[in-house]
């Protein structure tokens, strides 16, 4: 018992001295164990299950270690229904795969191209890799991003963020960022047709040669379109808003030699945020948000949903129903608001006049070019 315990506080310190703990074919975790993810040798970063909302869904987070909140970086099958408590996720030959025992069809989660599979890694990166018998990379998550992108991730052309429809559900939102062919980095509402006049932001990046172009979050948390086959910097991109804590994110990296761990992320309000994650030397981090595309979230189109419009609460955004309506959900403003009547009080005649009202309201903005339907 003694010769094993030995050897398993030999393989562990071996896995955090190497950049990747190696994840053998056969390896499985469950939903309904107390083991139910694979970490990176640093314990920064998990892949595996995770819960948000009303189910479990797979997916790499930044782990909080209990101390703070999960920062999920990526999710497999986001537009899928949540797995229930009794999933089961395990790396055999074609892949990642999830089974149910209600449902007996596999869900292929990783490695569409269904290479030959040998092993896996969570990467302190915060990549997931999938490798050949050859130790050759065959899928990686870093190719497949969803909202988020990390220091050292690459956007490639014509690729995009989908934004999350909500803080409690990952599935695709109402907001997309695009690496278009033309070279710009633009942000769409996602329900519209992508063109001038939907677009409410764009970062001016227009290139000839955009093949050989990607859009680059640096170890330093610098925003760059780097030339794919010599690494160099093209461009910049600067995003001009300065976000509160931007400050208290510069006092802390002053004060202390903490790890800092760089995020960009198309948000669930539209706005696509420079985000820094430093690490506590207990475990946790604590998130700032440093820089935004856009100062006034207001500008975001549809960033209010039917019966609504933006204004702002204490120097934030905020959506207001129009008189005659109340929020559809109080505790997300951002979806919209229903009428306050019933149909039965809408009847004609003058001697229902007293039970109509105009109301004037003043200060409203009305932006054009965009239609929801």
């Amino acid at each position: 018992m003694a010769l094993l315990s030995a050897l398993l506080l030999l393989f562990s310190s071996l896995c955090v001295q190497q950049s990747s703990c190696i994840i053998p074919l056969g390896a499985s975790l469950s939903s309904a164990t107390q083991t139910t993810s694979w970490t990176s040798p640093s314990r920064r970063f998990a892949f595996g299950f995770y819960n948000r909302g009303n189910g479990l869904y797979v997916g790499v987070w930044l782990d909080g270690n209990g101390k703070k909140a999960n920062k999920v970086i990526w999710t497999a099958k986001r537009d899928d229904r949540p797995f229930t408590s009794d999933a089961t996720l395990k790396l055999n030959e074609i892949g990642v795969i999830v089974s149910t025992a209600e449902c007996r069809e596999m869900i292929f989660i990783a490695n569409e191209n269904h290479s030959d599979a040998y092993s896996a890694s969570m990467l302190d990166s915060g990549n997931f890799v999938i490798y050949n018998k050859d130790n050759h990379i065959i899928w990686e998550s870093f190719q497949h991003p969803t909202d988020t992108i990390l220091g050292g991730q690459s956007l490639l052309a014509n690729s995009q963020l989908i934004s999350s429809l909500s803080e409690n559900d990952p599935s695709a939102g109402m907001y997309h960022l695009r690496r278009q062919n033309d070279g710009n980095l633009v942000l769409y509402p996602l329900e519209s047709e992508d063109s001038p006049t939907t677009a409410y932001w764009k970062a001016e990046t227009y290139v000839t040669n955009v093949a050989n172009l990607s859009l680059r979050l640096n170890s330093t948390g610098v925003l760059q379109l780097i030339n794919n086959i010599d690494s160099s910097v093209y461009r910049t991109i600067h995003l001009s808003n300065q976000e509160e804590s931007y400050s208290d994110f510069n006092e802390s990296r002053s004060n202390n030699s903490k790890s800092i761990v760089y995020s960009a992320s198309l948000d669930v309000d539209g706005n696509f945020r420079l985000y820094a994650h430093v690490f506590e030397p207990n475990g946790g981090f604590q998130t700032y948000a440093m820089r935004s595309a856009l100062v006034n979230s207001c500008k975001i189109k549809g960033f209010c949903g039917f019966n609504s419009y933006c204004t702002f609460n204490d120097n934030r955004p905020f959506c207001a129903c129009l008189p005659g309506t109340d929020f559809i959900d109080p505790n997300q403003n951002t979806i919209g608001c229903k009428r306050n009547y019933s149909e039965a009080h809408c009847k004609g005649g003058k001697a229902n006049i007293p039970l109509y009202n105009i109301t004037s309201m003043q200060g409203i903005e009305w932006t054009t070019g965009y239609i929801l339907q």
